[in-house]
């Protein structure tokens, strides 16, 4: 009896300390819940969840919307996109899908001559999308230093062409050449046999240079997949 007692005696404090560290451990039960949402009323919350019956704009990168309308004057357009004089727009392009979005692309001319990769496209359905950015372009002289007759010469002397299969017209554009910086150049199609080619070079059109080409033939294999007839899912090489 006299030995219960001192081991009575010699574990309460122990068994004292254990529950009372239990009880001042705190409970994180919920807590990474709790802090990750914010209280009512913090700019958070006003910002997720603002009035979006307000006619308003909002930019991110080369997007901007605006919401509760699903188009836009000339004018107005012209000053959202900040537009110099010399820039003007052409639609080339309208349609729309099966969830009824309309799209429509925008070509963008700098003193009537198209800039190339510079378009602007506006979806809309209950708030319009504008998609695209604008040229900054310095004062550029639009005269070629020589004819579209001799940027075609220029063009197959650069790709050593002896027999053409198609015949295209060159075309005066506008490009952003490979210092960032916009350029008058001749964009000439050629579509040769000998050697077997099909290009697009641009010449510069005041030094006569060619600064760009671009290869218009397939050559690269990408792997696909193909929904055949009679034989199910397979999986094929394209060219791209």
């Amino acid at each position: 009896m006299r030995k219960i007692l001192l081991l009575v005696l010699i574990l309460a404090p122990c068994l004292h300390g254990f529950s009372q560290g239990k009880k001042d451990k705190p409970d994180t039960t919920g807590s990474s819940s709790q802090r990750s949402t914010p209280p009512k009323g913090s700019k958070k919350n006003q910002h997720l969840f603002s009035n979006s019956n307000q006619s308003k704009t909002t930019e991110t990168g080369k997007f901007r919307t605006l919401n509760n309308r699903t188009d836009i004057s000339e004018k107005e357009l012209r000053n959202t996109l900040k537009l110099p004089q010399e820039v003007t727009l052409k639609s080339v392009n309208t349609t729309t899908d099966k969830q009824g979005f309309r799209h429509e692309t925008l070509q963008q001319y700098y003193k009537n001559l198209p800039i190339i990769g510079y378009q602007i496209f506006k979806h809309s359905k209950k708030n319009l999308i504008l998609q695209g950015e604008t040229p900054k372009i310095k004062e550029l002289e639009v005269k070629p230093a020589f004819s579209a007759e001799d940027a075609i010469a220029k063009a197959k002397t650069h790709l050593k062409v002896t027999e053409t299969l198609n015949d295209y017209p060159a075309e005066l554009k506008i490009l952003r050449n490979s210092d960032k910086e916009f350029v008058l150049v001749y964009e000439v199609r050629i579509d040769a046999a000998k050697p077997l080619t099909m290009k697009k070079v641009f010449i510069d059109a005041k030094s006569g240079k060619p600064i760009k080409t671009l290869n218009l033939i397939a050559h690269a294999d990408t792997p696909a997949t193909a929904h055949t007839l009679y034989s199910g899912i397979k999986n094929i090489t394209t060219d791209s």
